[in-house]
C-alpha cells in the first residue's frame, strides 16, 4: 500500500478551505455518551457499510493516529490535534492511500442541550490545482456524504 502524503494543517484551514460542510445533528443521549461514540475503537466503522476498517495507534487524545479504510480500496491516516474531552475533537489527515487531496480535516463540536447533544461536524479539503474545478462538484457531494455517516451515528446512539 502506497501512502500519500498531505499538507498539515491547523485550525485556519476550516475558515478558508476551498471544498468545506458542516452537517449538524441532535441526539437524545448526554455528551459524554456522543463522546464516547466518536472516540470509540469502531468510530465511523459502526456507522457506515462503506467503512470496512478503523484502528487507533497510541492513546486516545491529542496525536492519537487513527486509520480509517473505506470500501478496502481507500484509506485516511488522520492525527489528532485537539482532544477536549466531551466537547471537540479535530484531526488533519496526514496521508491518504489515494490520489487527488492536498488537505483533509475534520472538526467535531459537542454541545450540551437540555433534551441531549448536538454535534456540528466540519468536514474541510483541498484538491490538487487541476482538480481544483471540480471544487463545486466536490462539495455537492460531500455534505449527502457527510450527512449519511452523521444519520448512522444518530441511528447507532438511538438503538
Amino acid at each position: 500500500m502506497r501512502w500519500n502524503e498531505l499538507r498539515s494543517v491547523g485550525d485556519e484551514f476550516f475558515a478558508h478551505a476551498p471544498v468545506r460542510t458542516t452537517v449538524d445533528i441532535k441526539v437524545p443521549v448526554t455528551p459524554d455518551r456522543l463522546w464516547q461514540a466518536l472516540a470509540a475503537d469502531d468510530a465511523v466503522l459502526s456507522w457506515s457499510p462503506l467503512v470496512t476498517g478503523t484502528t487507533w495507534r497510541g492513546d486516545r487524545g491529542v496525536g492519537a493516529v487513527r486509520t480509517v479504510t473505506i470500501a478496502r480500496a481507500l484509506s485516511v491516516r488522520e492525527v489528532f490535534y485537539r482532544w477536549d474531552e466531551n466537547s471537540r475533537m479535530t484531526f488533519a489527515a496526514e496521508a491518504t492511500t489515494g490520489p487527488g487531496i492536498r488537505v483533509f480535516a475534520e472538526d467535531y463540536v459537542i454541545t450540551a442541550r437540555p433534551d441531549g447533544a448536538a454535534l456540528s461536524w466540519t468536514v474541510a479539503l483541498d484538491l490538487p490545482a487541476g482538480a481544483r474545478l471540480l471544487g463545486t462538484p466536490a462539495s455537492l457531494a460531500l455534505r449527502p456524504a457527510i450527512s449519511s455517516l452523521a444519520r448512522g451515528l444518530r441511528a447507532q446512539l438511538t438503538r
